[in-house]
C-alpha cells in the first residue's frame, strides 16, 4: 500500500477508532455521518495542502473512494 494510502486510512483510523479498515470498507460502516466526513475531509485537505469539492463529498462512498479523490487532487 502506498504512504499515501496509509496516512489516509490512519486518519480514519483515528477518528472511528477502527483498526480494521481496507480501501473497500464502507465509510458508513464505520458509523461517519455526514459531519463525521466533513471533519475527516477538512483533516485530510490541511494535512495534504488540497481542496475537496463539497458536491464530491455526497459521492464518497468507501474508503477507497476517499483516497482516490485525495490523491485526484495532489
Amino acid at each position: 500500500m502506498a504512504e499515501l494510502e496509509k496516512e489516509i486510512i490512519s486518519i480514519i483510523q483515528d477518528k472511528t477508532k477502527n483498526d480494521k479498515i481496507s480501501k473497500s470498507t464502507e465509510l458508513k460502516n464505520l458509523g461517519i455521518d455526514s459531519l463525521d466526513l466533513l471533519d475527516l475531509v477538512i483533516e485530510a485537505e490541511h494535512k495534504f495542502n488540497v481542496h475537496l469539492e463539497d458536491e464530491k463529498l455526497i459521492e464518497l462512498k468507501t474508503v477507497g473512494d476517499f483516497i482516490k479523490e485525495i490523491k485526484s487532487k495532489i
